[in-house]
């Protein structure tokens, strides 16, 4: 017959057992949250690109081109990248 002691230490084990385990699903779903997130802007990024190319405005002068140039260069764009960087190193190594 088991004492109430080795009751209580085997509970105690199954709480650290289904913490471990929410622990690891939590972990996986903040990991899906970021891919998913990082698709969102990916998607929102490709369609303003897409829409300034659809626009078919090539520049009326050299300043204008350099403007264009300018949006196409944008900060974000290099953002959107290194995301994606992030993103290749994330699944290769994970």
């Amino acid at each position: 017959m088991k004492t109430r002691l080795q009751l209580i230490l085997e509970d105690w084990e199954e709480v650290k057992e289904n913490a471990a385990r929410i622990a690891s699903d939590l972990s996986q779903a903040r990991d899906m949250l970021r891919i998913h997130d990082l698709f969102e802007k990916i998607d929102a990024w490709i369609k303003e690109k897409e829409l300034m190319i659809q626009a078919n405005d090539v520049g009326k002068d050299y300043e204008h081109c350099m403007t264009l140039q300018a949006k196409l260069d944008d900060v974000h764009s290099v953002n959107i990248i290194h995301s994606i960087s992030m993103f290749y190193h994330f699944l290769r190594y994970n």
